[in-house]
């Protein structure tokens, strides 16, 4: 759509930003990484094509789309109400249906279909839809996205947008902030908590700094003493932060990384059965095929994105008709950085049903980035 809007109608009033050439140039990289992986299995390097490039591609698809401030409200309204909805569900699900539900409803065929029958081996009770964190099987909410981790990450955007846009108001908004925050909790993702805490900490840290600072600090010590008692306990922090060991030091030996396909999760679960590096974290996985030049892009690209969301808040904040603009960059800018700094120790941090519409969002946001700022072509 991106692509097909510059062709009909080339660049006129749209103006260019670093970000819309770092993510074509990314592309571009991925492209060729997918050819220079053919010694690896087509759905793996099919599998990471698509998972790499949804940070760019959701972003355009929010450039392409020509709504103006009116629709934002819409669009976090419906954003938000999706995930009460799931939290509703998952409510449900989780103390009412339980597993007997979803196998009569033929889940374990529809695993095996997708290729990951792995997660429903019985010895691991259907992988991790449990958490052993506390040293014993406990169930973890999946709601309709049958994924614990995946939601974790949606409610934690959905949560900050409830909180913090200014869209909300009254009983509804802690209605759905309470059923938001349930479902993040009972979901049990770390990546998603982390999400959540850093986006609030950044959003606070301008109008609440006193708040945010003790939001901070009590995230700090909480978060000190789980990794303590995880690593102790036999948990799983370990194999995260090792994935992005993993990437750093292979990439080192390999610059240019080795071509899509040679690492991570869906090299493991599709690939020859064999140790693959860089697994469970995004960073160590890009690092093993993209090598350093395409993890330098893609966090450039990132970053930029993030830097650019804090610049369209700072400039709507001083207009008397910015206040949805400015609102929902904040919350938007929170949210990524909490989502960048999972892709460290998450090979989940970017998807299309996590993530995907924090992503959509911020394109849209990036249309009313100060045109003055942006370079022409």
């Amino acid at each position: 759509h991106f692509a097909a809007r510059l062709v009909k109608h080339g660049w006129g009033t749209f103006s260019p930003l670093w970000t819309d050439l770092i993510g074509l140039g990314f592309l571009a990289i991925l492209i060729i990484a997918f050819f220079r992986g053919q010694a690896n299995p087509f759905l793996t390097r099919t599998a990471y094509l698509r998972f790499f490039a949804i940070l760019p591609v959701c972003y355009f698809v929010g450039r392409s789309l020509p709504l103006d401030a009116r629709h934002l409200k819409a669009v976090f309204r419906l954003t938000v109400g999706a995930g009460v909805v799931l939290s509703l569900f998952g409510l449900a699900e989780l103390f009412l249906l339980r597993d007997p539900f979803w196998k009569k409803a033929g889940v374990i065929e529809f695993f095996a279909a997708k290729g990951t029958a792995v997660w429903t081996a019985a010895s691991v009770k259907f992988y991790n839809w449990y958490t052993w964190d506390f040293g014993f099987p406990m169930r973890r909410m999946i709601s309709l996205i049958l994924e614990p981790t995946t939601l974790a990450e949606f409610l934690a955007g959905t949560t900050l947008m409830a909180a913090f846009s200014g869209f909300f108001h009254g009983l509804k908004r802690k209605a759905a902030v309470f059923l938001l925050l349930i479902g993040l909790v009972l979901s049990f993702g770390k990546g998603g908590w982390l999400i959540f805490m850093v986006g609030a900490f950044i959003i606070l840290l301008k109008e609440h700094r006193t708040l945010a600072i003790i939001i901070g600090v009590l995230f700090l010590a909480f978060g000190t003493l789980f990794i303590i008692y995880n690593i102790q306990s036999g948990g799983n922090i370990p194999i995260h932060v090792r994935g992005f060991y993993e990437g750093v030091r292979y990439a080192i030996g390999h610059p240019l990384g080795s071509g899509l396909g040679s690492g991570g999760v869906f090299a493991a679960l599709f690939g020859p059965k064999q140790r693959f590096q860089g697994k469970e974290s995004t960073l160590g996985s890009m690092l093993v095929q993209t090598g350093l030049l395409g993890t330098i892009v893609y966090v450039a690209f990132f970053l930029l994105l993030i830097r650019q969301l804090f610049r369209i808040s700072a400039v709507y904040s001083a207009r008397t008709d910015g206040e949805p603009i400015y609102r929902s960059a904040r919350v938007l800018s929170g949210c990524l950085v909490g989502i960048f700094l999972v892709s460290f120790f998450s090979e989940s941090a970017v998807g299309v049903i996590g993530t995907g519409i924090y992503l959509v969002i911020a394109g849209i946001l990036h249309n009313f980035y100060p045109k003055k700022v942006a370079f022409s072509l």
